[in-house]
């Protein structure tokens, strides 16, 4: 049991560690904010894997996860706006170029 806790916990501080590393965040200041046992730097404190540490910890990286999603979300909408406006002014440099390459 304690050996399958502390599998999720490790999983869930990997991830929040993958996804502070691709948003910019400080790692060790997220994870304090879950529990400050989780914290690598205090290794002499034993680390608390309690229900309430496991909710927090998935909470975390669900947090951490939808805000990826809105950063490339955000990025997607602006290359897509970018795109739109460069194929209409393509479009109207066409139709100029059609309009009066024909008179």
């Amino acid at each position: 049991m304690q050996s399958e806790r502390l599998h999720k916990v490790l999983g869930y501080v990997n991830s929040i560690h993958e996804l502070c590393a691709v948003l910019g965040m400080d790692f060790f200041k997220t994870i304090k904010e879950v529990h400050p046992s989780l914290d690598e730097s205090s290794s002499n404190q034993s680390k608390s894997i309690s229900n309430s540490t496991l909710h927090k910890l998935d909470v975390s990286v669900r947090s951490l996860g939808e805000e990826k999603t809105k950063r490339i979300m955000k990025v997607w909408i602006c290359w897509f706006n970018i795109s739109y406006l460069q194929f209409h002014a393509s479009m109207i440099d066409i139709f100029v170029l059609m309009y009066f390459h024909s008179k």
